[in-house]
């Protein structure tokens, strides 16, 4: 069995960046409502997705060069 895990190839890192951004900027807008009771407002939700897109896209290029090829056969 050969398992490959690769975010080096076909720029897997970006989609694995703005996923967690798009993940982390609903968890943000959800936290807030839930336990700083403030209202949802189209500014605070506009001015968050640059904010966690950025974030997300620096997070894949870190997982990038951080995380080693994985590489397994049986």
């Amino acid at each position: 069995m050969k398992w490959k895990i690769d975010i080096h190839e076909n720029r897997n890192w970006i989609k694995l960046g703005l996923l967690w951004g798009v993940l982390m900027w609903i968890s943000n807008i959800a936290f807030e409502f839930i336990f700083d009771d403030k209202p949802i407002t189209g500014k605070g939700v506009l001015l968050g997705i640059p904010f966690w897109l950025i974030g997300g896209l620096l997070f894949g290029y870190l997982m990038k060069l951080i995380t080693p090829k994985l590489k397994r056969s049986e």
